[in-house]
Parts: structure tokens; sequence; C-alpha cells
């Protein structure tokens, strides 16, 4: 899913080569750099493109640095669920389903702080910013939609729990992630293991068939 910024071009550059070029270089150079320390210039020369290239395009650098926060907002935690779901049809027992998903979410949880300093930071931009605002939404509806389809699909192989709500589990799992936030300014924070054990046990309980 791309964030493209109708209202701040005055041409419409959608799929456009040129454009998903510069996108890509600006997300590396966010994940890179952090939004604090962002260089346009840097965008500018890894992309080989010029200024008056990057305003045809986004229209300006805030409308840039707006695109590249959204497109990497949702794009790892879909990838992420996009395996999950790929784990519910490969197993066969509820037992299979809880040992893998547990193997998995040891790797899931190994984002760097960065990461999710980033989500949030996005997040708090948004509520100044309604383009940006209205790009993460779109985002994080998918991820949502992400989490209530593995949940659907765990309660007809018979591996989640009947009662439930898959929008309710989707909600909470999600929040269970972002509230590693608070962790990562602490004086001694759990680290991966230990996250990795509390996320499972939280679905665990909520939501797992057991046998």
């Amino acid at each position: 899913m791309v964030y493209r910024r109708q209202q701040r071009r005055g041409t419409d550059t959608q799929m456009h080569p040129t454009y998903e070029k510069i996108l890509s270089t600006a997300i590396d150079v966010l994940i890179e750099q952090g939004f604090d320390r962002f260089n346009v210039n840097d965008v500018l020369e890894r992309a080989e493109v010029s200024r008056g290239t990057l305003y045809h395009h986004f229209g300006d650098v805030d409308a840039l640095i707006e695109s590249a926060l959204a497109a990497s907002y949702g794009g790892e935690l879909l990838t992420n669920h996009q395996a999950i779901l790929e784990l519910v049809e490969r197993c066969k027992t509820p037992t299979e389903f809880r040992r893998e998903l547990q193997r998995l979410l040891g790797r899931l949880v190994a984002l760097s702080s960065g990461v999710r300093l980033r989500r949030v930071h996005t997040i708090a931009l948004c509520q100044t910013r309604p383009d940006l605002a209205e790009a993460v939404r779109s985002e994080q509806d998918a991820v949502t939609q992400a989490w209530v389809d593995l949940i659907e699909r765990g309660q007809e192989k018979g591996f989640v729990r009947r009662d439930v709500d898959p929008r309710v589990g989707a909600a909470v799992i999600q929040g269970v992630g972002i509230s590693r936030i608070v962790e990562d300014v602490a004086t001694d924070p759990l680290n991966d293991a230990a996250w990795a054990k509390l996320t499972f046990d939280i679905m665990d309980a909520m939501l797992f068939v057991k046998g």
C-alpha cells in the first residue's frame, strides 16, 4: 500500500517509476536516520533525481516525509501477519499451531526500538497532519484486517476459541505490541525473549483452543 498525497501535487504521478524510486529511497533514509535527522539531500543523491523532480512528484519535502512515514508504517506488520497466516494454513492441530506460533513470535518481537519509536512518532504526528492521518488510517485498517483474518481462519480450523470476537482480539494483540514502547524507556527493560513469552501468554489465555 502506497501513500500518495494528491492535494500537494498538481500532476497525477501515481505508480510512476520515478515516484516509486524516490519513495523507496526516502523510506530507506527514514529508517536509517529517523524522522528528526531525515536529510532530503541523501534521498536526491541516492535516487539520482533533482529537487525539481522530487517537487514534481511530491509537491514538497514535508509531503515526501509523510509519504515515507505512512508507507513504512504498515509494511513490516503486514509482512509478519502474512507469515502467521501461512503458519495457520500448514498446522494440523491446535497444539502444533500454538508451538509454531510461539517460535514465530520469538522472531517477530526482535524489532529495533527505533522501529517502534517511529511508529509511535507517526501516530503522534497524525494529530496535526490530516493527510498523514488519512494515509496511516488506511494502513492501520489493513493491519487490523490481517489480524481479524488470522483469528477467523484459526476459528475455522478449530485453533482459536469460537467465543472470541475477531475484531476485539485484533485490537488486544496490536495493543500488546505497541505497548512495548513503554518498556523501551524503562531502566531495565524486558528483553526480546521475555517480551515474546509475555505476548504468547496473553494470546494463549485469550485465543487458543487447548489440545
